[in-house]
């Protein structure tokens, strides 16, 4: 996957991978790549990304969602909650890291 804002840039990376034999993901924004990294678990085998990309979710962010743990973070605040993104992940495991991250069980959903 390459998460690229600039376009020409994008197109750069793009090509150079498409011409190594990969067929490339390409998203214009943190957002999106998230988005595509949780509706394609495992799919995906290599991140290419901007750091600064448009948007609330920099490169750094869709880095940490790649990985074996769903990172969420409380707008306004700088508390983070990692969650293991593997099932089934205990009630009681789950229970004690929503507590420790200072989020609301609302919060917590909302977040989802």
């Amino acid at each position: 996957m390459v998460i690229e804002d600039d376009q020409q840039i994008q197109g750069i990376v793009e090509d150079a991978l498409i011409d190594g034999g990969f067929e490339p993901a390409i998203a214009a924004s943190g957002e999106e790549a998230v988005t595509l990294l949780k509706g394609n678990r495992g799919k995906y085998r290599a991140l290419v990304t901007d750091i600064s990309l448009l948007g609330n979710t920099d490169g750094w962010e869709v880095a940490r969602q790649a990985s074996s743990h769903i990172i969420m973070t409380k707008v306004g605040s700088s508390v983070t909650l990692s969650v293991p993104a593997h099932n089934p992940v205990a009630k009681g495991t789950l229970r004690s890291l929503v507590r420790a991250s200072g989020l609301t069980v609302e919060e917590f959903v909302n977040v989802l």
